[in-house]
Order: structure tokens, then C-alpha cells, then sequence
């Protein structure tokens, strides 16, 4: 029997998940390196749609990267809307820059804390590289605010340093398993594979995973604390508040020109001169730019129309939201504060700038301006 078959069979299971439903997610595939210039889609599928892609890309299965969405919506439904979504799944990514080791070695003892602490199975899938991912299935459905609150009580304080909290998404993709992940080296430009698979708690082969193999997690166990902080107004500092008064920064009417603006960091200028010119930018860049711009006093509606000009696959829906997310108008409603530095350093965005004493891009605009 060849692997086409097998392969099918396992995504059927893995696709309509630890419930078993008939559901649409969302789905993305790219021919080589996600983030080069080859084939990629990411779209809603069914399981049939998803299966139909097998047909058409599967003689190119050992470069395929396959993703699908981790939240669902029951197939009658058919809104992949933040309100809508469902999850059967609470879904960790441990990444380790050092080595491969260290990721899976901490993934297993995540896995058996959870075992020890709450009775259910977590499913690790070593991605290849140097990361791996945690899978744990759930018992009963949970809806984007509660799989928020059990993500982080399930995460040991000790294990978040290794955790992408940009997994806290409510339509994340993450890899499936026994598929190819492919990347491209950066100096070379040559392309490097590995197969993922499943390796704990027990090391699987495609044909033999069934979900009844492992021990869903009940989220009615999860002992769940939300902390509600009174309002409560602290006066600033009277200087401060004049100076920024006085020399208060006004942004161009368009979001373009600031590419060419004084004030402007490196960092944020990259980032709208990569978007403007390959009309697409990573998930932490969307981010920062949101951020930066909300800020430096941008409305939102001009971020919606920006990204609408700019960005391929652009979707008014789910930009919206995003936006709105990071402004506080929806889901958790937190001021979200613009990236500190040395975040936008670790995530690969600082090109550097002369301005060593400020903590973040904001700064650099503010304290700038009341130079002038």
C-alpha cells in the first residue's frame, strides 16, 4: 500500500478531530518554504476540499507544507468568525534556538505534568527542526475565550520562556503531522526538509494514530482565574505631560509617507517598505505595525484601509478583527502596548538605530519629535 492512502486516512481523523465532527477550518499549503514566492493558499476548507488538494499536490508531497487552523466551526455553520469558532484542542509550540533536544526534552516534561496534574494524554509531534509542538485533545468543546484562559493556566510558569505565545490566536495554523516541513536557507537559498511525526506518548506510525489512543483533557477540571482590576487613574507626572503637549507628534494623512518621515524608526520603516513592496508581511510584523500606528494616533479605520491597499491576503473580516483586537475593542479588550524593543529584537525586526536609551519604536518617534 502507499503512503497516499494512509495519509488520507490519517487526516480524516486528525481533521475532524477528538469529537469527531464534520467541520470546516481553515487550511494553508505552500509548494516549498511558506515564506518564498512559490504556490501557497490559505483559505476555509471542508475535509472533502482539503482531500481534493491531496489530488492535485500530493506527487509533491515531500515539498508540501501543510497547516490547518486550529479552532472550527461545524460544517453546517460555514463562519469562520471569532464568535463562532470552537476548539477541540489546546495547541503549545516549544521552540529552542540552541538545539532540537531541548525543545522535545521540555515538551515532555510539559506532557507529563499534564498527565499528573489533570489525567489527560498531550500529543507531541516533533517538527523537524528545531521545535515541537503539543497537541491536547479536550473532552467537550471551548470557545476562543476560554481556550485563551486554559492555554495559559495549563503552561507551567518555568515552560513559557519556550512557548510562541503567538499560538494565543484564535485562527492560528499549526503543522500537521506526518507531513513534510520544508525551509529555505536564508544565506543559500537552498531548500532543507524534515518529516514530522508523532513521538510521544508513544512513537506512532501514520496507520496506527486513533484519537481514542489518548486521554481528552475535561476543560470543566481546568481551575480557571480571571483577576478584574478596578479602574483606577494615577496622575502623571505634570512635565511630562506639558512637554508632550507641546511637542505632541502628528502623523502624515497617509500611512505611506512615513517611510520618508524624520521621525519615523528603521524598524517600523522596514516594515511598511517590505509590505508595501511584497505585499505581505509575517504575523509579528502585522503586529507591531497595528501597534506602532494605533500609538502614534493613527483610527483604525485608516490601519483597514491601509492593509486593504497593501497586503495580498488581505480579508476585511478577519483584519478587522485583528485590529480592533489590538486596539481593546474586542475579545480580552487590553490596551495592548506597543512591542518593547528587545522584543522586536528577538523577533528579528530591529535593524538597529542610534537611539540606544528608548524602550520601544513609540518612544523613538516621541522623544524625537521634542528635539525638533
Amino acid at each position: 500500500m502507499g503512503y497516499r492512502p494512509v495519509f488520507e486516512a490519517f487526516i480524516r481523523k486528525w481533521w475532524r478531530g477528538p469529537l469527531d465532527v464534520d467541520c470546516i477550518r481553515e487550511f494553508f499549503y505552500s509548494v516549498g518554504d511558506p515564506r518564498g514566492q512559490g504556490k501557497k493558499n490559505r483559505d476555509p476548507y471542508t475535509l472533502q476540499g482539503v482531500i481534493l488538494v491531496l489530488d492535485e499536490y500530493f506527487r509533491k508531497f515531500r515539498m508540501l507544507n501543510m497547516f490547518y487552523g486550529i479552532g472550527f466551526t461545524p460544517a453546517y455553520i460555514d463562519d469562520l468568525s471569532p464568535e463562532k469558532m470552537l476548539y477541540d484542542r489546546i495547541v503549545y509550540d516549544f521552540d529552542s534556538k540552541e538545539d532540537l533536544g531541548k525543545a522535545i526534552s521540555k515538551a515532555f516534561e510539559f506532557a507529563e505534568y499534564l498527565k499528573e496534574k489533570y489525567g489527560c494524554d498531550a500529543i507531541i509531534v516533533r517538527s523537524g527542526f528545531k521545535g515541537a509542538h503539543i497537541v491536547v485533545p479536550l473532552r467537550k468543546p471551548t470557545n476562543w475565550e476560554g481556550y485563551q484562559l486554559i492555554w495559559r493556566t495549563l503552561l507551567p510558569h518555568k515552560l513559557k520562556q519556550l512557548s510562541d505565545t503567538s499560538m494565543l490566536q484564535w485562527n492560528r495554523l499549526d503543522r500537521i503531522p506526518y507531513t513534510y516541513n520544508v525551509k529555505q536557507d536564508k544565506k543559500t537559498g537552498e531548500l532543507h526538509r524534515r518529516f514530522t511525526r508523532i513521538i510521544y506518548p508513544q512513537k506512532l506510525r501514520v496507520e496506527e494514530f486513533r484519537w481514542d489512543l489518548f486521554e481528552p483533557l475535561d476543560p470543566s477540571t481546568v481551575e480557571v482565574n480571571e483577576i478584574i482590576l478596578p479602574d483606577i487613574r494615577i496622575k502623571k507626572i505634570r512635565r511630562i505631560r506639558r512637554n508632550y503637549r507641546k511637542h505632541r507628534f502628528s502623523p502624515p494623512d497617509n500611512i505611506e509617507e512615513l517611510v520618508n518621515h524624520p521621525l519615523i524608526p528603521p524598524c517600523i520603516k522596514n516594515i511598511i517598505e517590505s509590505m508595501m513592496k511584497t505585499r505581505y508581511l509575517k504575523h509579528e510584523e502585522r503586529v507591531a505595525l497595528v501597534l506602532y500606528l494605533k500609538w502614534i494616533g493613527y483610527d483604525k479605520e485608516k490601519i483597514i484601509e491601509f492593509f486593504a491597499k497593501h497586503v495580498k491576503d488581505y480579508k476585511e473580516r478577519i483584519t478587522r478583527y485583528q485590529v480592533e483586537y489590538l486596539y481593546g475593542l474586542r475579545g480580552t479588550k487590553r490596551n495592548y502596548k506597543m512591542y518593547l524593543c528587545k522584543k522586536m529584537r528577538q523577533k528579528g525586526m530591529c535593524p538597529g538605530c542610534d537611539k540606544e536609551y528608548i524602550k520601544n519604536p513609540v518612544m523613538y518617534t516621541l522623544t524625537s519629535n521634542s528635539r525638533i
